[in-house]
């Protein structure tokens, strides 16, 4: 199904149907029961081995509401579907640091910058993100002297430097096909959001991620504490 998104701000306003089949092989679910997840899941794990699903700590929400669900056999579907990347025509494109899109450098040197700073006073910022930080910033990085392929277009608002974190290192190659950066950077997307969890408002999982959500909430119920339900 075709979506526009001239007139929304927000991805997950492009709604999907409950149990939507999307391109590549996605879907797209609602589950406000526990039980329902898990019936879900225990009948399609063996294909769909990446799942998504809205925190709820971002409001408005911007990909998922929460208890929405998307699943993918692939990384690549999974991120288009959340992004609403096609509806949202997000492109790449290649940067090169010595032509006049220098203020593409500064952007990213301030956000980066303001982003450490930031975690450095909330004490959530270690040895192993200096490390990362430095290496962004250092003389001797390759692709800071020569460029790199990055995403533009994005919805709400945010920037290529805001959709990854320190740790994302993006494709060097100028010669590479632009049908291969896109694979690319979405696989990158679903790692460092996955491993970093770069944007709060939704939980990436491979198979083994969801199998430990849904024990996670089991053992939620059980307890007598805050069920997934809520």
């Amino acid at each position: 199904m075709t979506r526009k998104a001239t007139i929304v701000a927000m991805p997950c306003e492009l709604k999907y149907d409950n149990g939507e089949v999307l391109e590549g092989g996605a879907q797209f679910w609602r589950f406000e029961t526990l039980d329902d997840l898990k019936s879900y899941w225990a009948t399609t794990r063996a294909h769909m081995r990446f799942g998504c699903v809205g925190t709820g700590y971002t409001s408005p929400a911007r990909f998922l509401e929460r208890h929405e669900w998307v699943f993918s056999p692939d990384k690549e579907a999974l991120i288009s579907a959340v992004a609403r990347w096609d509806e949202f025509k997000i492109a790449v494109r290649w940067y090169d640091a010595m032509s006049d899109e220098r203020s593409v450098g500064m952007q990213l040197q301030q956000t980066r910058e303001s982003r450490r700073n930031l975690r450095i006073a909330l004490g959530n910022w270690s040895p192993q993100d200096e490390v990362a930080y430095a290496s962004n910033f250092g003389p001797g990085r390759r692709t800071v002297r020569k460029g790199f392929w990055r995403i533009a277009n994005l919805p709400c608002s945010l920037t290529h430097f805001d959709w990854f974190s320190e740790y994302a290192r993006m494709p060097d190659d100028p010669e590479l096909p632009k049908e291969t950066v896109i694979a690319l950077l979405q696989r990158k997307t679903f790692d460092d959001w996955k491993d970093h969890q770069t944007l709060d408002d939704v939980h990436l999982m491979d198979a083994a991620g969801v199998d430990a959500e849904v024990t996670y909430w089991e053992q939620e119920r059980a307890e007598g504490r805050d069920p997934y339900e809520d």
